[in-house]
């Protein structure tokens, strides 16, 4: 679990829409990034919408999709690796 204050801060940061940026960096992908990457050609390229901490993001990038990802949230796009 996520280790919180006793003074209630939350030990990560939180987005505009009042999201934990820790949850949603830890949330696992079940079977999302198979269903998209059998509709796309191979090293296609991909817009991610709302992309949060990655999850999609991160494993289409590291399968050789070429990804832009999208989010309000600063604090969120830290954790995407391999997109733009």
């Amino acid at each position: 679990g996520i280790d919180m204050p006793t003074d209630n801060t939350p030990a990560s940061p939180i987005t505009a829409d009042g999201s934990l940026v820790e949850i949603y960096r830890r949330v696992s992908v079940i079977d999302e990034v198979d269903l998209i990457t059998a509709h796309l050609e191979p090293g296609g390229s991909v817009l991610d919408l709302g992309s949060g901490a990655g999850r999609i993001a991160n494993p289409l990038a590291n399968n050789g999709f070429q990804v832009t990802a999208v989010d309000d949230s600063a604090h969120m796009l830290t954790h995407v690796r391999g997109a733009r």
